[in-house]
């Protein structure tokens, strides 16, 4: 996901592969906050725009580059916004299973103290 965010040319399928891998991380998919899902939400209008601006000025030579510049600084933007919000995530919750205790035995035997 880093080398997606910081190439100089944006290609969706490393982005694409990247998001994909996020799916193997459902726990931490779920504790990822609001900022995540403006982000995700947001994230096809670079993309549109990127192909119709492509389309209307970059094929004709009319165009300007500040455009393509602007739509890729919000595409990584984006997608680094994803990325901090997953390793956020999934920092909460290793620190919430190296909090809470592991096996079953160590909960009960925590019940079994509250309860004397």
């Amino acid at each position: 996901m880093i080398w997606t965010i910081f190439r100089p040319v944006e290609t969706l399928w490393d982005a694409n592969l990247s998001l994909s891998f996020f799916l193997l991380c459902p726990r931490s998919l779920a504790r990822m906050g609001i900022p995540a899902f403006v982000s995700i939400c947001s994230l096809g209008v670079p993309v549109i725009l990127n192909v119709v601006d492509h389309w209307m000025w970059l094929g004709p030579n009319t165009g300007n580059a500040n455009y393509m510049f602007f739509q890729c600084l919000a595409y990584n933007v984006f997608l680094a916004i994803l990325l901090g919000q997953l390793v956020r995530a999934s920092l909460e919750r290793d620190k919430a299973l190296r909090i809470s205790p592991n096996t079953k035995e160590e909960r009960n035997n925590q019940v079994d103290g509250a309860s004397q």
